[in-house]
């Protein structure tokens, strides 16, 4: 029987990184890096998947303006999201299913919920 991990859920103050998820086994380790403001809607949406704690590996989310060291990564993300609200929804939900793409093409997760085009809003 599968042992749920309990998901890492650190909010860092100290550093750059805004929030960070830790697998239930080694794995890639994936960095996004942005404007706060721009990833806090993204990290909401990525919290409330239930299967995340069988993340293999790290995803992590940097603040941009602290210039955070990234070297340790395996692979980086910048986002740089729009500043009017409607094209700022439509690039989070984009944003959100990149990063689950870009996971999904890691190894990080199975990916079978994962689609190869964007699917339509809703």
């Amino acid at each position: 029987m599968l042992k749920q991990q309990i998901l890492e859920d650190r909010r860092i103050e100290e550093t750059a990184c805004l929030y960070r998820i830790c697998g239930h086994s080694c794995g890639p380790r994936l960095a996004i890096v942005g404007a706060a403001c721009d990833l806090d809607r993204c990290i909401l949406r990525l919290k409330a998947i239930p299967s995340l704690g069988y993340l293999r590996g790290e995803l992590a989310f940097f603040d941009s303006e602290a210039a955070p060291d990234i070297c340790e990564y395996d692979d980086v993300i910048h986002v740089a999201l729009p500043k009017t609200e409607p094209d700022r929804f439509n690039a989070t939900y984009k944003l959100y299913w990149s990063i689950l793409g870009h996971v999904a093409h890691l190894g990080m997760i199975e990916g079978r919920g994962v689609p190869r085009t964007l699917p339509a809003q809703t």
